[in-house]
């Protein structure tokens, strides 16, 4: 069961540059931050050309991928509205993009 759900929010985490814009973030943008449903209580999240798969389960939350400094207030509040109070229990890294660090708390 787990790794199914592993494999899931990676997959929706790599397959979402299909719902994100391509081109690379400025300083000066803000990108709207969108969540869509992947299924169940997975949900994938863009901001940008940024990519985050969410699980929300009943003891906290996952998070596969953290986006970069400056999306990351966006996207911790993207997530407080999915899971509500519930704390952000695992992180998942799939590749160390020094870009990407700076949003990782």
């Amino acid at each position: 069961m787990i790794a199914r759900l592993l494999r899931l929010l990676v997959c929706a985490a790599a397959c979402g540059a299909a719902f994100a814009p391509g081109a690379p973030l400025s300083a000066q943008q803000q990108p709207d931050v969108q969540s869509r449903n992947v299924q169940g209580n997975v949900w994938l999240i863009t901001a940008g050309g940024v990519n985050i798969a969410v699980q929300v389960g009943s003891d906290g939350v996952l998070v596969v991928d953290t986006g970069t400094a400056a999306v990351a207030e966006k996207i911790l509040g993207e997530i407080r509205r999915l899971a509500g109070d519930k704390t952000i229990r695992r992180r998942i890294l799939r590749e160390i993009v020094v870009h990407r660090l700076a949003g990782r708390r």
